[in-house]
């Protein structure tokens, strides 16, 4: 699920939410110790809810949106190398990788408009949004001169 940060509501975390906003900092036995009985009072509202859709039970959204236009992500990889003898028992070594990620998947909070942190709209929590807008270039080259102490000659 993704709910996170104030989606997640209980009387049983600190601050009431899962952002633990009152600024407590807590250790992992204290975390142990609270979990099970948020994680039952958060399921007692998902099988006792009688609306129609989660949305309307949690005030959250449990996965992200899809963009429309979402593609299947991939990507493209080439790989070139060359080794040459060379006079003087020398080794000539050259190599290049390139790989570009294209319709790499970004998930934002959609409910965030304007600004970086600008108004909600009046839904007020969190609305994953996934595209695949994104992408990654990776080149990389190596070259070498290797000297060799021993090379058979032909």
């Amino acid at each position: 699920m993704f709910l996170v940060g104030t989606d997640l509501v209980s009387p049983f975390f600190p601050g009431g939410d899962g952002r633990f906003t009152l600024g407590q900092n807590i250790t992992l036995a204290q975390a142990l110790a609270f979990v099970p009985a948020a994680r039952a009072d958060i399921e007692s509202h998902a099988f006792n809810c009688t609306l129609p859709t989660s949305v309307e039970c949690f005030g959250s959204i449990s996965g992200p949106l899809f963009s429309t236009e979402f593609q299947i992500p991939y990507s493209l990889q080439y790989s070139l190398g060359v080794q040459r003898e060379l006079p003087w028992k020398m080794i000539f070594q050259g190599d290049f990788n390139y790989r570009k990620g294209v319709h790499e998947v970004l998930v934002y909070d959609a409910n965030h408009f304007g600004s970086e942190f600008g108004e909600r709209t009046a839904f007020g929590n969190a609305i994953p949004y996934a595209d695949s807008s994104g992408f990654s270039t990776y080149m990389a080259g190596l070259f070498a001169w290797i000297v060799a102490s021993q090379m058979d000659s032909k």
